[in-house]
């Protein structure tokens, strides 16, 4: 077996795995060890486009407004006030600096951030600094960053290299066993952050807390990355951790079109196509995403549905609604929902939903009659028809008693052809893990603290709660990788100087 040593040892190089041995190293100038069983680092922070920023002085030095205070009144209302104030406002403050402690130690990356807001954030919502698009944003520049910095501070990061068990000795992990190309290596070790992520793969616990999920297919992602096995669960057991199981849950999102066409795939999230599941009935007031207000909770209404499926269904009137609704439309709208927009020459339009139908992928589809139509999407047809039917009546009538959508949206779908597109599930992860304090340190499952065990990220639970299977959060998930490796790795490196 070989034999290391260092002071500090991180279990995982994601986002918050990657900040907390970076910051550790540098408030330290101890020898830090990260362990990442993958062959790349990063994990899902590389798709994340933008952060959270509360506090920080790039914000002060622009004269932005601070929203703090609105801002944690309206999370710590929506989770019912059950998260502790001391680690809200803890991991609020840890964004702000954290990024002012990034700026210092990547200079160069100032100039390129310019004031926004949050991807999902909308104009009421506090601005702060934002870089690139999705899947080139601030996570895979920090991760870069973390890397060159590794370096500067002599952190050493071994790559596929799993944990496979650790060391306990007065409650506390003292070495790590790791292996790499079938060999062993023990790490000898004082203190350590488990940034281990997510348990999506590991189906004992994914059938305990949610067993739905390996009922229904649920589009494959960077969430669902094969080496989220949940790991640090058993590591964190066996120093006598508490693992909050209950709040484990899997944000599941939904309905996702991902048919060919663009022009197909807008008019199904639009304010005017209905939805139907395969029994061919209509279940929520429609766009589902738009009136659930985030696509992160709508994914527990689709479960509910019949193989977790959908139809967003239009026709030549609708469609027409549709496109005089996006030429309204601000095209630099934020939210949940896209802006929508439409090609202006109608035969690209057209050519853009026949390049939908023709791919035949099981996306989209396009009939002359309902019935016709039901078949292509292997709905309930006598069902499907009187769904319509009834939904047409509402729209004579002025009101809908199905599902309540607004009145002014009401426009009847009898103008052939009659279009379809089908609607799925994705997941952005499964979520938590060992419950911690304002400085992410690991609590007991006997009382009091871990000593020298501090958790981050997807696995510290904390900044969120589990309501039947849905998260309420104070924080998304990002900024809070950030935020808690941040304050992990500062805290760790004060343990280890005292």
């Amino acid at each position: 077996m070989v034999e290391k040593a260092c002071d500090i040892i991180v279990l995982g190089g994601g986002g918050s795995g990657m900040v907390a041995a970076v910051r550790a190293a540098q408030v330290s100038g101890k020898k830090v060890i990260v362990l990442e069983k993958s062959k790349t680092i990063g994990g899902g922070a590389l798709f994340a486009s933008t952060t959270r920023t509360f506090q920080s002085k790039w914000q002060k030095d622009r004269g932005i407004e601070d929203r703090t205070d609105a801002f944690l009144r309206k999370v710590m209302a929506l989770t019912y006030w059950k998260i502790n104030p001391k680690l809200a406002s803890s991991c609020i403050r840890g964004t702000g600096k954290f990024f002012d402690w990034f700026c210092l130690q990547a200079p160069e990356t100032v100039p390129l951030f310019k004031v926004g807001r949050y991807v999902f954030d909308g104009p009421d919502d506090q601005e702060g600094p934002v870089y690139g698009v999705q899947n080139n944003g601030i996570g895979r520049l920090v991760i870069e960053k973390m890397l060159e910095k590794c370096a500067a501070y002599h952190v050493e990061v071994l790559t596929q290299t799993p944990a496979v068990d650790v060391e306990i000795k007065d409650h506390k992990i003292v070495a790590v066993i790791a292996e790499h190309n079938g060999e062993k290596i023990r790490i000898v070790c004082q203190t350590c952050i488990m940034a281990s992520g997510s348990w999506i793969n590991n189906k004992q616990i994914v059938d305990r807390v949610f067993p739905a999920y390996h009922q229904v297919i649920v589009e494959k992602s960077p969430h669902t990355n094969p080496n989220y096995t949940g790991d640090g669960i058993a590591f964190a057991e066996k120093v006598g951790a508490f693992i909050d199981y209950d709040s484990f849950c899997i944000r599941i999102m939904g309905p996702k079109y991902n048919s060919r066409s663009q022009v197909m795939n807008n008019a199904a999230m639009s304010d005017y196509a209905i939805s139907v599941n395969l029994d061919g009935n209509r279940f929520a007031c429609e766009p589902l995403i738009s009136n659930m207000d985030d696509m992160f909770d709508t994914g527990h209404v689709l479960i509910q549905q019949p193989k977790a499926l959908s139809y967003s269904v239009f026709d030549e009137n609708t469609l027409a609604a549709a496109i005089k609704h996006a030429e309204k439309t601000d095209p630099i709208q934020t939210g949940p929902v896209p802006p929508q927009s439409y090609p202006k020459n109608p035969e690209e339009l057209y050519a853009d939903i026949a390049k939908g139908i023709a791919a035949k992928d099981g996306w989209a589809f396009r009939a002359d009659t309902l019935a016709e139509l039901g078949r292509q999407m292997g709905v309930h047809v006598e069902a499907f028809e009187q769904t319509v039917l009834q939904y047409n009546r509402y729209c004579e009538e002025g009101f809908d008693w199905g599902c309540y959508r607004p009145t002014q949206l009401l426009v009847p779908l009898n103008k052939p052809p009659f279009y379809g597109v089908k609607g799925d599930l994705m997941t952005d992860g499964a979520f938590g893990g060992v419950e911690i304090n304002s400085n992410m340190q690991a609590k007991s499952a006997g009382g009091g603290l871990v000593d020298g065990l501090y958790v981050t990220g997807d696995f510290a639970s904390g900044r969120h709660i589990n309501m039947d299977g849905v998260k309420l959060q104070i924080l998304n998930d990002i900024s809070w990788a950030f935020s808690s490796g941040f304050i992990a790795g500062t805290n760790a490196a004060n343990d280890v100087n005292h």
